[in-house]
């Protein structure tokens, strides 16, 4: 059993509060200054930024057991993993998720074009702070050779770079990225093959069990993936067209593990 302190944990919860707002406060004056949101280096930065008392070990305080495992070179201390939410994973959520034990963490989903087109607003998203670490880099697209420059221009800011191959957003759908690649599992080899070549951090790929029911191909895209060197897959244990209703199928996803060998990692 995990020895919560009630007291302590009340009092870390005040000055993470605090810590935020304070985060919050230097990130807008910064932004404002640059336009782009870089982390600031200079001691006041990092002392307000990380407190000895807040970014302590959550797991040594707790007891937690060593659950550590490693996606490519990257060691990951527990299996909690804090998702990739469009609008919501920002520096803020991923520091507060850490802060409660989360052991990695994506950006917001990142449009490929977006960066191969150098748009502010999805540089802005690729930002990572020293805090949040391990953090991975999410991007979607439907194109090998944008999605290959996007990796490559990312790569340095990330701990590892991330595919989404899932997502059932009918604007995301619509551009041929996200979910919709799932039809195609020679553009799938494609995209995994141009960007695996060029980059050196871990490649992960987010996808679902597959586009419909009738069409449940999760199994052949995790052994193409791994086969091509993607050191971990993130299964949504619905299909495509089932969006984020219906039952989530783990059958599925326990089927998927007994067959590949690298990280699976479950959501949905």
């Amino acid at each position: 059993m995990v020895n919560f302190n009630n007291n302590l944990l009340s009092n870390d919860l005040k000055s993470l509060k605090k810590l935020v707002i304070d985060y919050q406060s230097e990130f807008l004056n910064f932004y404002k200054l640059n336009k782009e949101f870089k982390t600031r280096t200079d001691n006041n930065f990092s002392g307000a930024i990380n407190p000895p008392e807040i970014f302590k070990d959550f797991l040594n305080i707790y007891h937690i057991p060593d659950y550590s495992f490693r996606i490519g070179s990257v060691v990951i201390k527990n299996p909690v993993i804090c998702a990739p939410l469009a609008g919501i994973s920002d520096n803020t959520y991923r520091i507060f998720a850490k802060a409660f034990g989360s052991s990695l963490s994506f950006t917001e989903m990142i449009s490929s074009y977006g960066v191969y087109f150098n748009s502010s607003e999805s540089i802005l998203l690729s930002n990572i702070t020293d805090f949040e670490r391990p953090c991975g880099i999410q991007i979607f697209g439907s194109e090998p050779a944008v999605i290959l420059e996007s990796a490559q221009k990312l790569e340095d800011k990330a701990d590892m770079i991330d595919l989404n191959m899932g997502c059932p957003v009918p604007k995301v759908l619509k551009s041929k990225s996200g979910g919709f690649l799932l039809q195609d599992e020679n553009r799938v080899e494609k995209i995994i093959s141009e960007v695996i070549s060029k980059i050196k951090k871990p490649l992960t790929i987010k996808v679902r069990t597959g586009w419909d029911k009738n069409n449940i191909n999760v199994e052949r895209i995790a052994k193409i993936a791994e086969s091509l060197g993607v050191s971990a897959v993130t299964i949504h244990g619905r299909t495509v067209k089932q969006g984020f209703s219906g039952d989530v199928n783990y059958e599925v996803i326990k089927e998927v593990k007994k067959k590949i060998k690298i990280p699976v990692i479950v959501r949905g």
